[in-house]
């Protein structure tokens, strides 16, 4: 089966429709895509990572939490306790001391959890964005190579021009 100008665009955006609908799906049912805009996650979550918090209705020692403080900062940070009365202690993981909270964290202000090492960094997502761009780039085009410019029939004894296919 020969594949067509039809096919290729038919499958460029089967292929668009996917990644739209896997994009919008994680960002709105999961939890938005967040990247990393500072260094007091370093080592573990450098700038430029893209996370993804998970919900969860517990948290425990060790575990990197992104939450979002009475003053509506949003931060990525460890937790480095949980109080009795249920209020979360964190820390960055570069940062020397905790983080400082006028009113103490708790499981409201967690907007999700992020699995430990769960990070994709900038240039990971931007080859993998770059390889969508190629494949689509690839089917979208209708790429014809010839070794003539213009091609003859030869019908009944006589040669008849075609015409260069409109674009």
């Amino acid at each position: 089966m020969r594949i067509t100008q039809q096919h290729r665009k038919i499958a460029t955006w089967i292929l668009l429709t996917i990644v739209v609908l896997a994009l919008a799906f994680v960002q709105f049912t999961v939890k938005p895509i967040r990247v990393v805009d500072n260094g007091s996650m370093e080592p573990t979550l450098p700038v430029g990572t893209f996370i993804i918090p998970w919900s969860t209705d517990h948290v425990s020692v060790g575990d990197i939490i992104t939450f979002r403080d009475d003053d509506g900062y949003v931060a990525t940070h460890r937790v480095i306790g949980v109080a009795v009365d249920g209020s979360i202690s964190t820390k960055g993981d570069a940062n020397t001391s905790p983080d400082l909270h006028l009113v103490p964290l708790r499981m409201d202000h967690v907007l999700g959890i992020v699995p430990d090492g769960f990070g994709l960094p900038w240039w990971t997502v931007a080859i993998i964005v770059g390889a969508i761009l190629v494949v689509v780039l690839i089917l979208s085009v209708d790429v014809e190579i010839t070794k003539k410019d213009k091609t003859e029939d030869i019908i009944e004894g006589e040669t008849l021009r075609t015409p260069p296919p409109h674009l």
